[in-house]
């Protein structure tokens, strides 16, 4: 058994899990801890959302993000391996499958896709997922970073304290959770994790990743609307969001959450819809925090045709642990199991 600590780096918050998992069996594990760590956001004095806002968030909150990473790797005793995750917000994936008689031949084959297709971008590399011997074909996610910010983050914490850090992305963790909870080997599952800076939607079929589609539209819209419609900043938007989200209502009577939810929806249902229609989906599972909010799951419930569910990463598991509001931890949990 192998010490872990797996940390979820978000837009708002850093989400942690502790415990040991075999290295040969990752369903063999203890969980020890489950929470999250508020940092300084990047919200600010303006009212709307820039690409430069984005771009600058990692690096202009390093200090409150490394001092939160560090608060938690204090907790623990030493020696034991860091995962962290990589904010597919700043890169774009696309799962990929080719025909190869064996890994090998794959690798090369997926690095003369890469040389062909690559030209442009600043940095972009690929890695594999899945090899299948008996249909001699694999499956690849290329990637291309649009920030490496990362790199910079990890160098800032103290590297004493664990024995080798392994960096992820969030969507992969997010393809781990779903694989741990399958009923049925070729089962369709459909996610949605709504996110404060981006939307991850991913279609696996058993193990694999059928299709993914990270939307650059994230919770951050509706944020921007209260924040045009009350003629306030970022933050204080933010800070009625958080209080709304968990229920403790605010007398704002120009504003309901339909107002809110619905142009947000709109915006990412096609890319949702594209997937429901080229497959027979029954219900429709959705992660992160606001997967709580009863409008959010009518709204979509309405609009997809579909059933709603809250995913629960942890469901398929006996745990020695309560774990509140567990659908926050999905990205998490994938890491965990990584």
């Amino acid at each position: 058994m192998k010490k872990l600590v797996a940390i979820d780096i978000g837009t708002s918050k850093i989400k942690i899990i502790t415990g040991t998992r075999s290295v040969r069996n990752v369903n063999k594990f203890k969980i020890q801890s489950v929470y999250y760590v508020d940092y300084e956001s990047f919200f600010s004095s303006e009212l709307v959302f820039t690409e430069d806002i984005h771009r600058n968030h990692y690096r202009s909150n390093f200090n409150s993000i490394v001092h939160a990473i560090q608060n938690a790797l204090s907790k623990e005793a030493k020696s034991f391996v860091l995962y962290c995750t990589f904010n597919s917000r700043f890169s774009k994936i696309i799962p990929i499958k080719l025909h190869a008689s064996s890994k090998k031949r794959l690798k090369f084959a997926a690095n003369i896709y890469l040389e062909k297709i690559v030209t442009d971008l600043m940095e972009a590399n690929y890695r594999i997922v899945e090899f299948d011997k008996q249909k001699n074909e694999g499956e690849i996610l290329l990637y291309s970073y649009r920030y490496d910010v990362f790199d910079d983050l990890l160098s800032l914490v103290d590297k004493t304290t664990y024995d080798v850090s392994i960096i992820e992305f969030d969507v992969i963790c997010l393809a781990n959770a779903l694989s741990a909870n399958l009923i049925e080997d070729e089962q369709e599952q459909l996610l949605i994790d709504f996110g404060m800076s981006k939307t991850n939607i991913l279609l696996m079929k058993g193990e694999v990743i059928e299709e993914l589609i990270v939307s650059d539209t994230g919770l951050c819209s509706i944020i921007e609307r209260i924040a045009q419609r009350l003629h306030i900043n970022l933050n204080e938007a933010m800070k009625i969001f958080s209080e709304q989200q968990s229920n403790k209502l605010l007398e704002i009577s120009e504003i309901t959450w339909e107002e809110l939810i619905e142009p947000y929806l709109q915006q990412i249902f096609p890319d949702i819809d594209s997937i429901l229609q080229k497959n027979n989906i029954p219900e429709i599972l959705i992660a992160g925090g606001f997967a709580n909010n009863v409008t959010l799951r009518n709204s979509l419930k309405t609009i997809s045709k579909k059933n709603i569910k809250i995913f629960n990463p942890f469901a398929k598991f006996d745990l020695d642990i309560e774990i509140k509001n567990p659908e926050q931890y999905a990205t998490a949990f994938g890491l965990f199991l990584r």
